[in-house]
């Protein structure tokens, strides 16, 4: 893991500059957990892992921690995790309401009882909410945009002066070039007005997720995702 500040500088980061260019960012090293800001009400704190075998409940899981006791564990010197912190500042009422639906649908998976094991298969709404926590772009779009319609390549290349990063393992990235899975996914949003700030993208996103519209994102190869954007 290389830590290089001076890479926030570059275009992939330009939606996300107002961040970054908190002084926490640009230290010599990955700033400590405790260290990280409140934002919107949730704290970071380390995390405690589970000993496996151990019994819990849905409010004991990491949704459920964000959700119940706002509360998101987080990992020491880990980029994941510190760019996890960074889309909490970039997009705040998303982050808050992709949690809360997460966490609905692990309460539906999971039932109230204690239990020791997770199920083998996760609800499909989880796995949507996954894609855009972990791997996305957002694209803001008109208001009128079909949301049944998938996105083209066409459409994510002409749109692509657009595109706000979103998931913060597409950010890892888009960042260090080695993590993730090789694909990314892009996320329409349609937008009341014309405009791509982002706070208004994030109560779009919000909406969006706490009305069980979100739509599906177009899946591209993380190599078509660093050249929409030149890296």
């Amino acid at each position: 893991m290389n830590w290089e500040p001076l890479r926030f500088d570059g275009r992939p980061f330009a939606p996300l500059a107002d961040v970054l260019a908190d002084p926490l960012f640009r230290g010599p090293c990955l700033p400590p957990v405790a260290t990280w800001p409140t934002v919107a009400g949730v704290r970071f704190e380390k995390e405690v892992r589970r000993r496996r075998g151990e019994s819990f409940l849905p409010s004991d899981l990491y949704d459920g921690q964000i959700v119940t006791r706002a509360v998101v564990p987080s990992r020491e010197e880990n980029l994941h995790d510190l760019f996890n912190m960074v889309a909490w500042r970039a997009f705040p009422k998303a982050k808050a309401a992709l949690h809360r639906r997460q966490y609905a649908a692990l309460c539906e998976a999971l039932g109230d009882a204690p239990r020791t094991t997770l199920p083998n298969r996760r609800l499909p709404i989880q796995d949507r909410l996954t894609l855009l926590d972990e791997a996305s772009f957002v694209l803001p779009v008109s208001p009128t945009w079909d949301l049944s319609r998938p996105l083209t390549r066409e459409d994510v290349g002409d749109l692509a002066p657009r595109l706000i990063p979103f998931g913060h393992g597409l950010v890892e990235f888009l960042y260090d070039g080695r993590a993730g899975d090789g694909r990314g996914f892009v996320v329409p949003v349609p937008m009341p007005t014309a405009t791509d700030d982002r706070g208004a993208v994030d109560e779009a996103i919000a909406e969006l997720v706490a009305s069980d519209r979100l739509p599906m994102g177009r899946r591209l190869g993380f190599s078509f995702c660093r050249s929409l954007i030149g890296v």
